[in-house]
């Protein structure tokens, strides 16, 4: 699982990646995803700048993703849930 989509996320930008890995899996609608065509490529640019109000909501929904699912408070309750329980 690339880092670099957590790190993008948790800054609140909007993620725009092809679906490799457990992206998709993890951020399902929370991110935009493209295919590795440059025209598929440009005209998800394009349609981010034509609907930038929603894609603003889709990278708070990421945002939000990230610090619900990677929040170590969280993690750790889980952790120990799954050790001592």
């Amino acid at each position: 699982f690339p880092s670099k989509v957590i790190e993008i996320a948790n800054n609140g930008l909007l993620l725009v990646t092809t679906d490799i890995s457990d992206v998709k899996l993890i951020f399902g609608d929370s991110a935009l995803y493209t295919n590795s065509k440059v025209n598929d490529f440009i005209d998800l640019l394009e349609w981010i700048t034509i609907n930038y109000s929603t894609a603003k909501k889709v990278a708070k929904k990421g945002s939000k993703k990230i610090s619900d699912s990677f929040n170590y408070n969280i993690l750790s309750e889980k952790l120990n849930i799954f050790l001592f329980k």
